[in-house]
């Protein structure tokens, strides 16, 4: 019969081909959101946890939406910045490599000036929270700095660990 055949082997999901097949979609995906910007932000000391990388994050993204949008910036939902953060080397050289999409509307409004110094901005919002620490900011142009940033998708469990802006959203 044609119908659906359950896949008794659960391994598969661990294989080297579905990892390359879930690894190309997410290239795509990043691709399809037309981000504006490349980001890497280092922290400068080894072994930092996932939870403190995240936390620093979490307070990196809030320091990035004030000074773009804001002290009202929570309100304004439809001002927030969008991005999509990926973990690499936690454990040696820790530091995360970010794709950062602005709000288009931006760049015509009263934040306009803002938004067009966004690269020393991003910089700065790290370097406040690190200043010790690394950020590098550019224009996101051609497609290899996706592939680039998703490397890591092929080793262990490093698929669940990028994190995504809404995560940090309020309720």
């Amino acid at each position: 019969s044609m119908g659906y055949r359950s896949q008794s082997n659960i391994s598969n999901w661990d294989n080297r081909e579905t990892k390359r097949r879930m690894r190309n979609d997410l290239v795509e995906w990043l691709q399809s959101r037309n981000y504006d910007y490349a980001l890497t932000l280092g922290f400068n000391f080894r072994d930092v946890s996932r939870t403190v990388a995240r936390k620093h994050l979490r307070r990196y993204d809030a320091e990035l939406n004030r000074r773009l949008n804001g002290t009202c910036w929570l309100k304004k939902t439809d001002e927030r910045i969008f991005w999509v953060a990926f973990p690499e080397n936690m454990d040696t050289n820790p530091h995360w490599h970010m794709v950062v999409a602005l709000d288009r509307q931006g760049f015509h409004d009263d934040r306009s000036s803002r938004y067009a110094d966004f690269e020393r901005l991003a910089t700065e919002a790290w370097l406040k929270q690190f200043p010790t620490g690394t950020a590098h900011c550019a224009p996101l142009v051609g497609t290899a700095y996706e592939w680039y940033i998703t490397k890591d998708f092929e080793v262990d469990k490093k698929i669940e660990e990028f994190v995504v802006e809404r995560e940090f959203w309020p309720a």
